[in-house]
């Protein structure tokens, strides 16, 4: 499966709106061009390179309060 099969049909229905916002600011385009390349699959190095940092950062973020947690349980 190529990233923009990926992107039109595992990605792009599961990303929340604020993410396309996020993904629009950081590329400098429309939201309605960030969707359209998502939903339609159009191949944009911009805005996929977006998506993966926002991606990584995300992830970073939900390990963090995941260890954040963990200790917490730990204490208790």
């Amino acid at each position: 499966m190529t990233i923009t099969e990926d992107l039109r049909k595992r990605i792009a229905p599961h990303l929340p709106d604020s993410f396309r916002g996020i993904i629009a600011k950081q590329t400098g385009y429309s939201e309605s061009m960030v969707s359209k390349v998502l939903n339609e699959g159009q191949p944009n190095v911009k805005i996929v390179a977006a998506l993966i940092e926002l991606a990584k950062k995300t992830k970073e973020e939900n390990e963090k309060e995941q260890e954040r947690l963990r200790r917490l349980a730990d204490q208790l």
